[in-house]
């Protein structure tokens, strides 16, 4: 586009809009690559690493309830060592394996067992709810601010 927004190079730390998303990071050949930051329509927001347009390495991820997760991930999903910060207060830590955690570190011992365990609507976005290249042009953008 000639305004420059959809330009890959010049739109780096000015941030894409589509679909009312926003992702303000680095790009390489036009996908999400390196450090960057997206906030989805529902709140949703990731802040940390990528890599060909995934959640890829460790970030933050908040979800639109509240819950709060610092940790890795792997293809979108927690993978690996995490910690979920519950709305709630709760607390645990521990390796999450395709999104779900496997052995809690830091659950209070009465409440192990009970600890929550997050639903779908913890995962990071799907590559479906989150295009790995900005559109091709301006029009995209201003039309689907309008719905």
């Amino acid at each position: 586009a000639e305004d420059g927004i959809r330009d890959v190079e010049r739109s780096r730390g000015l941030g894409d809009v589509y679909k009312r998303q926003v992702y303000t990071g680095g790009f390489v050949d036009g996908l999400r690559d390196g450090t960057g930051k997206i906030t989805m329509p529902d709140r949703f927001t990731y802040d940390g690493q990528w890599s060909g347009g995934e959640i890829e390495g460790t970030g933050t991820a908040t979800y639109p309830n509240g819950d709060i997760y610092e940790g890795a991930f792997e293809g979108g999903k927690r993978q690996g060592q995490g910690t979920m910060r519950y709305k709630s207060g709760e607390e645990v830590s521990g390796q999450w394996v395709n999104g779900a955690l496997q052995e809690a570190g830091t659950a209070p011992a009465e409440d192990a067992d009970a600890a929550p365990t997050p639903d779908a609507a913890d995962e990071a976005p799907t590559d479906a709810d989150t295009p790995s290249e900005a559109p091709a042009d301006s029009t995209d953008a201003a039309e689907s601010n309008d719905g």
